[in-house]
């Protein structure tokens, strides 16, 4: 007896389609497991970690990799696999919440720049054309200088330097979007400017912010790991990828893995985040299915 085919709804067969999209690819399917994986340490880092970070251990300083310590110990003898663990969680938070920052200010003078035009739009963009023009490192060096160092800061930095692509995009889309029927429906039917930008034209401003936030989470971290290489990162002895590669780059001919590893994963964090985004960005557009 044939199995019956099952017959999806629309909705299911939106998502299956998207779903198939989106992994289609081997290098997603394992930037995904990456993240996850990431994810997973970061959020159970108490349970994972065999070792607390700031454990330190000075009778067996920089030592090499054993089963004792997989990844080998820091010049404090602090297990390096433990305080790469609890740098996932700070990683990730800048990545995170530096990327909401981001989005949410840079939507907001986006949609407030292709809303209101003429003087509104011409001060906000030059602003945003302005800080673009600067170095990310540079800015976020300068700013972190005014606001100081610390968790906290260093995600209101690397949000701040972020802001403009997503004001940038969001103006593109609103100008695109606000010469549609249905928004002059809107207009007709009564609608003010500002329930006509929040009910009709923001939510097609979403979904190619959401894509430019995946692709932002990778550009953060490894803005974060630049800041913490510079000095100018999150405070010691929070473990902090960046930090462990500045700290561990002056024993590189003697010890490099103090300082390889932690770089190995802030590049494959990186990584996975970009090919997730790019996959991301193929996946909810159509014209791009198909074409990887």
């Amino acid at each position: 007896m044939k199995k019956e085919n099952k017959i999806l709804t629309p909705a299911a067969e939106r998502r299956k389609q998207f779903l198939d999209a989106f992994f289609a690819t081997v290098p997603v399917r394992v930037g995904f497991s990456i993240i996850a994986v990431m994810v997973f340490c970061a959020v159970l880092a108490p349970v994972v970690a065999p070792y607390g970070p700031n454990d330190q251990d000075l009778s067996n300083m920089l030592q090499k990799m054993s089963f004792a310590h997989p990844f080998g110990t820091d010049p404090l003898g602090r297990d390096l696999l433990s305080r790469i663990i609890y740098g996932a969680r700070a990683s990730l938070s800048v990545g995170l919440v530096s990327t909401i920052i981001a989005g949410s200010i840079g939507i907001t003078l986006g949609l407030l720049a292709g809303n209101m035009g003429k003087w509104v739009d011409a001060v906000i963009m030059r602003i945003m054309d302005a800080m673009m023009s600067i170095p990310v490192v540079i800015l976020a060096l300068f700013l972190g200088s005014i606001l100081g160092k610390g968790l906290g800061n260093i995600m209101l930095c690397i949000g701040i330097v972020m802001m403009p692509g997503y004001a940038r995009m969001t103006r593109g889309q609103v100008l695109t979007v606000k010469q549609l029927d249905y928004v002059t429906a809107g207009k007709i039917g009564g609608a003010t400017q500002i329930k006509n930008a929040l009910k009709h034209i923001l939510p097609n401003c979403i979904a190619p912010n959401l894509v430019l936030a995946t692709m932002n989470l990778g550009t953060a971290i490894l803005t974060e790991a630049g800041l913490s290489y510079l000095g100018m990162g999150i405070n010691p002895p929070t473990a902090s990828w960046g930090a462990m590669v500045s700290d561990g780059y002056r024993y590189l001919s003697d010890y490099p893995h103090v300082a390889i590893i932690p770089g190995i994963f802030v590049i494959l964090t990186v990584w996975a985040f970009n090919v997730c985004g790019d996959a991301l960005r193929d996946a909810t557009d159509p014209r791009l299915r198909g074409t990887r």
